[in-house]
């Protein structure tokens, strides 16, 4: 059963830094790989959230100047994020 949970951001972060923190070079390849796929998912949805963000600002832009600056730095996120999920899916397995 697929649930969404809300956590606040705060904690989101914390634990991205946490995980950051852990060095799990000598446990065995599962473990590696499941501790992997879950750094990518939150930091994944970390930067969806600030490209939701980047999106908001283009809507909330007060003229077309700065929704074009707004539009400019969403498309930066944007690839960034496609880049991001590309590294991740392709380099995840690698200590």
């Amino acid at each position: 059963m697929d649930k969404n949970v809300t956590i606040p951001l705060p904690l989101l972060n914390s634990l991205i830094v946490l995980l950051e923190y852990w060095d799990v070079s000598l446990f065995d390849s599962a473990i590696r790989d499941d501790y992997w796929a879950v750094l990518s998912a939150l930091r994944m949805k970390l930067l969806r959230l600030d490209l939701r963000d980047a999106y908001a600002k283009i809507v909330k832009a007060p003229n077309e100047a700065a929704r074009d600056i707004a539009r400019l730095e969403y498309l930066k996120l944007k690839n960034l994020v496609a880049d991001v999920a590309v590294a991740d899916s392709s380099f995840s397995h690698i200590d």
